[in-house]
């Protein structure tokens, strides 16, 4: 069985108004991967999708990158609890999901783009 890790510190903690990259670690090669979506959840809602597809998202062998914007995160609300989770369909049809990771959003002192 093959499992999909999401790498990231003991404590993860994301800060509003940053670039952060989300980084999967996968144990498949480029052309094993089909499509696939990461979520990001709130309070049990989706908060954010973003499909393989889509630009801020990079596929290499072994891992999948989401670079997420200041326009991304300064959505978010450093009260609340987020989730992500990675889901993929395989070439050969197969469907895995990583673990479901809970993070905290800290807050910035002057809210906007820099």
């Amino acid at each position: 069985m093959n499992n999909i890790n999401v790498f990231y510190k003991k404590r993860f903690l994301m800060k509003r108004g940053t670039t952060p990259t989300l980084k999967f670690l996968v144990p498949y090669k480029v052309d094993e991967i089909a499509s696939g979506y990461i979520t990001i959840s709130r309070g049990g809602n989706i908060f954010k999708d973003f499909e393989l597809s889509d630009s801020r998202v990079s596929i290499e062998d072994g891992a999948i990158l989401l670079s997420l914007t200041q326009e991304d995160t300064l959505d978010f609300n450093s009260r609340v609890n987020y989730s992500v989770q990675l889901r993929l369909i395989l070439a050969n049809g197969d469907v895995k999901a990583s673990n479901i990771i809970t993070f905290n959003v800290g807050p910035i002192l002057k809210n906007g783009l820099i």
